[in-house]
């Protein structure tokens, strides 16, 4: 029997009426194409290839690869690719039809595999990530709020995000310490994101939580005068926190006029 390992941050999803609500959540259909990230012990793999959707499971653990082979061999809609799912471009997967990204991610990768959703936000229809309360609470945060930061920022600026469900940390083995949620991203398809340089968007929201304490024009200082962002409607005195996505789009744009 394969153990959990600490290493790769697995803490298997064995409720089974929570596997049940997330399927519900899913919808899947025959003409679906999903891409699982951790299939695991292949608990919520199953229940998605039953519906009849396609299905590539990413599983880094070589030791779970020869039970999840055994399973494609038995399900033509389904691939197995023993791989760091870091090192995977969706383009390379399907190019010609969005897919349906989910996964249950452990929280020492988390901030890493949202940011490579961001980066391959083309090719998905959307994305159903388990992730550890605290850091699910990150993407949801709206302003004004302590767990509001850069990872909320471009989260919400590349997806609309809902939370589905709440997970106790009795529905996995090992038990986590801390409960979970179960969270839909959704790529934003009407967001005018052609005029604004990513790039500076980093360097801007990084300088300004990297002193969150602090007014906002203390901390951008160098990059926006506190006369440029009284023009632009915004308080010079606030902090980092209380601006709005949208506030630093409008900064970001402003900087590169």
């Amino acid at each position: 029997m394969n153990k959990p390992k600490k290493n790769f941050g697995q803490n298997f999803l064995i409720d089974q009426v929570v596997l049940s609500r997330i399927l519900r959540s899913l919808l899947p259909e025959d003409n679906d194409n999903f891409l699982e990230i951790g299939c695991g012990k292949g608990a919520l793999t199953k229940k998605i290839l039953s519906s009849g959707a396609s299905l590539v499971g990413v599983e880094i653990d070589r030791d779970l690869i020869s039970d999840l082979e055994d399973l494609a061999t038995n399900h033509k809609n389904f691939k197995v690719i023993n791989e760091d799912i870091l090192k995977i471009t969706l383009k390379d997967i399907n190019d010609e039809k969005k897919l349906r990204v989910v996964g249950n991610l452990p929280y020492n990768i988390s901030s890493k595999i949202v940011v490579w959703a961001v980066e391959n936000r083309h090719y998905i229809q959307d994305a159903h990530f388990m992730l550890q309360k605290e850091f699910a609470e990150r993407l949801l945060s709206p302003p004004d709020n302590k767990s509001y930061g850069r990872l909320s920022i471009f989260t919400q600026l590349f997806f609309s995000i809902e939370k589905l469900l709440a997970v106790p940390s009795a529905s996995f083995k090992p038990e986590p310490k801390v409960e979970s949620i179960f969270l839909k991203l959704r790529p934003k398809e009407n967001y005018n994101l052609q005029d604004i340089d990513i790039k500076s968007l980093e360097r801007i929201t990084q300088k300004a939580f990297s002193k969150r304490r602090k007014k906002i024009s203390t901390s951008l200082k160098g990059i926006i005068s506190p006369e440029e962002m009284i023009q632009l409607n915004l308080d010079p005195n606030q902090r980092a926190e209380n601006l709005s996505v949208e506030d630093y789009v409008l900064i970001t744009k402003h900087i590169n006029n």
